[in-house]
C-alpha cells in the first residue's frame, strides 16, 4: 500500500516538492522488501533529478547497498565513496 501511495505522488505530481521525498521513501520501501532492482531505480532517479537533495548521502549509501546485494561489487564502491 505504501508503494502505491508514493507511486501516486511520483507519477501524478511530477513538479511537486513532495516528489523528492516520495522517491526516497518508495526506494527505501522497496529495499525493505528486498526488491533491490526497484530500490536502485528509485534512488538513482532521485540522485539524477535532485542532485542537491539533502537525502543524497542516504540515497548513495542505499544504492551502494543494493548493488552489493546484487553482487555488483565494483558498482557499489563508487556509492560508498
Amino acid at each position: 500500500a505504501a508503494t502505491r501511495d508514493f507511486e501516486r505522488v511520483v507519477v501524478g505530481f511530477p513538479k511537486s516538492k513532495e516528489r523528492e521525498f516520495a522517491l526516497l521513501q518508495r526506494g527505501l520501501t522497496w529495499g525493505a522488501r528486498k526488491d533491490y532492482g526497484k530500490m536502485r531505480a528509485d534512488l538513482e532517479l532521485l540522485i539524477e533529478e535532485y542532485p542537491e537533495t539533502q537525502a543524497r548521502a542516504q540515497a548513495e549509501f542505499w544504492t551502494g547497498y543494493a548493488k552489493f546485494e546484487q553482487k555488483d561489487y565494483q558498482g557499489a564502491i563508487a556509492h560508498f565513496n
